[in-house]
């Protein structure tokens, strides 16, 4: 059976690959630390710099923001094609990496397809657990829980 995905129900994690950028502390060239009588170099050290350019992946989680006020499932606003999702970004550095930019606490992603069975609440699809939800980083993926337990599509 196909279930109803209803407001507030939580996406699937989707992984944005090279979301977020960063800078990196690497050794960016030498110096000379002492000299001989005549001014010659004796010693040189590493010299090091944070370094844009470098990107890392970005885990995205979110819920259902329904747009629908006239119907209700279970106390909640079933969830239809196109309605927004409230998403944010989490990701790992490394001991040598930082933030550059990138992330994302309140970024909006959406419904892309409704179901199968084309059914319509005020002439949109209805969102189930077969629909497709676009990140705000473009990337796919599909409703994890928050579905009707009492009212389904098709057989």
């Amino acid at each position: 059976m196909t279930s109803i995905a209803l407001n507030g129900a939580s996406i699937n994690q989707s992984i944005a690959t090279s979301h977020i950028s960063t800078e990196r502390y690497i050794q960016t060239g030498t110096e000379c630390t002492s000299w001989d009588d005549d001014g010659y170099c004796t010693n040189r050290e590493p010299v090091y710099n944070w370094v844009g350019g470098y990107s890392t992946n970005a885990t995205i989680n979110g819920t259902i923001k329904a747009k629908q006020s006239n119907v209700f499932i279970q106390g909640k606003n079933p969830a239809l094609l196109g309605d927004n999702t409230i998403e944010s970004d989490s990701y790992n550095l490394s001991s040598n990496e930082r933030y550059a930019s990138g992330q994302h606490s309140s970024a909006t992603g959406k419904i892309s397809s409704g179901n199968s069975k084309n059914v319509y609440i005020g002439g949109v699809l209805i969102a189930t657990n077969d629909s497709t939800i676009q990140t705000h980083a473009s990337t796919n993926t599909t409703i994890k829980d928050g579905f009707s337990s009492n009212v389904h599509i098709g057989g």
